[in-house]
């Protein structure tokens, strides 16, 4: 199967307050590839370090060292050397990014804000709404809400907004941090038939998960050797 993510020896540094200027390595080293149809699941690290390792992944943050080569455009880029307008192309086509930053304009409603990744990619405004009103019906999304400003949203509601702007595009590369934190049974079975489907699709999915959601989707644990065994996805 077709490699399209690939990490080599990735680190990141923070400067810290105390002492003045002293730096330290938040991550050091890492090395990963991940390949069509695969989920690699986050183990062993806190929920900042998983955030942080994801942002770098979805080039959100900038490695200071090594390479995050992902496949775009029918060939490799390197997003730790790429331009920001290239890194901005990348995740509007080939990367999809769930996670608790959703930032959304007052103005916006929770369906057009659903819709509007794929509306970025090219897909008509009518196509995308319809798209991402079926993503929000299978997440559980009340149809009455649709048309409300995505910001007034309660927590859970606006998190099924997040998770649909993730689906409601064919991303070769997912990225998943925590999607099903704070969300019922229900929802969390819709989401990991959404993950199940991407895989089939021949998607890459690197994710932080709750263990009951990892055990169900992951194919391997990064680091490998986290855990003694891990369920494959059906």
């Amino acid at each position: 199967m077709t490699v399209l993510l690939r990490v080599e020896g990735v680190s990141r540094l923070c400067t810290l307050l105390q002492p003045p200027g002293r730096r330290l390595a938040v991550r050091s080293g890492m090395d990963l590839e991940v390949r069509a149809g695969e989920c690699v699941a986050l183990a062993t690290v806190t929920d900042e370090a998983a955030s942080t390792v994801l942002r770098i992944l979805g080039g959100e943050d900038r490695a200071d060292a090594g390479s995050v080569m992902v496949h775009h455009a029918g060939a490799d880029l390197d997003l730790t050397a790429a331009d920001t307008g290239r890194v901005l192309e990348v995740r509007r086509i080939t990367i999809g990014c769930i996670g608790p930053d959703m930032r959304l304009l007052p103005s916006v409603t929770a369906l057009s804000a659903a819709a509007e990744p794929a509306v970025r990619a090219g897909r008509t405004p009518m196509a995308a709404q319809a798209s991402a009103r079926r993503l929000l019906a299978t997440l559980g999304f009340p149809s009455w809400r649709l048309s409300q400003p995505a910001v007034t949203l309660e927590t859970t509601d606006r998190q099924r907004v997040a998770i649909a702007r993730g689906f409601v595009l064919d991303y070769p590369i997912l990225l998943l941090d925590d999607p099903t934190s704070g969300l019922d049974a229900e929802t969390r079975d819709a989401v990991v038939r959404l993950v199940r489907q991407a895989k089939r699709r021949g998607s890459a999915v690197v994710g932080a998960f709750d263990p009951a959601i990892r055990d169900a989707l992951a194919d391997r644990l990064w680091p490998a050797g986290a855990s003694e065994s891990v369920a494959r996805a059906a």
